[in-house]
């Protein structure tokens, strides 16, 4: 007999400690703010992101990753070397801290390496703390999270390569209505 028990969080973990103007300056967020928060690690695909962040360098949008993993001294030495001045680093924060993180933040970023696998299996926990935080969400894994994305109304799904025109283009929609939408989808 299998039991399925589906990836979600609880909703109620995610309130913030303080208000979202306290959050953004205790984290330094001065303009639009894109967050990855997870592992630095080659099923990651971040060089994925940090294309994407030299493709959209003139946007007032900077792309914040939070966590640790093998790649992330290779990737900081990327983004210095390519001069990503729209990049920052952070070190991994508590599970606990999360909350305050993405409340902060105006956009979740749910970023896999360019692999067909991860187009059918997957368990999207970044996707799911996104929409509990009310984040719009950008994820380049075509398939079943875009898939899920969709169903949510709450953000937008791209090919594994095209991060740069989701990123891009959910800054034309209403973040609001979009992290409520994702909010919604979970509670139902």
């Amino acid at each position: 007999k299998i039991t399925y028990i589906p990836n979600g969080p609880d909703p109620e973990d995610f309130k913030p400690s303080a208000a979202r103007e306290v959050l953004r300056e205790r984290y330094g967020f001065d303009q639009i703010t894109a967050v990855y928060a997870g592992a630095h690690g080659p099923a990651n695909g971040l060089d994925l992101l940090l294309d994407a962040a030299y493709q959209i360098r003139t946007l007032p949008i900077s792309i914040v990753l939070v966590g640790s993993g093998v790649e992330k001294d290779r990737l900081i030495a990327r983004a210095k070397r390519d001069h990503l001045e729209n990049v920052r680093f952070m070190d991994p924060v508590p599970k606990s801290k999360i909350p305050d993180l993405l409340y902060a933040s105006d956009i979740g970023l749910h970023v896999l390496a360019d692999v067909e696998l991860f187009q059918t299996s997957v368990s999207p926990n970044k996707v799911f703390d996104y929409m509990a935080a009310s984040l719009p969400i950008v994820t380049n894994c075509s398939g079943y999270v875009t898939r899920i994305v969709g169903e949510a109304e709450c953000g937008i799904g791209v090919q594994p390569r095209n991060l740069a025109e989701g990123i891009e283009k959910i800054l034309s929609y209403d973040p609001t209505a979009l992290g409520m939408s994702g909010y919604q989808w979970l509670l139902n």
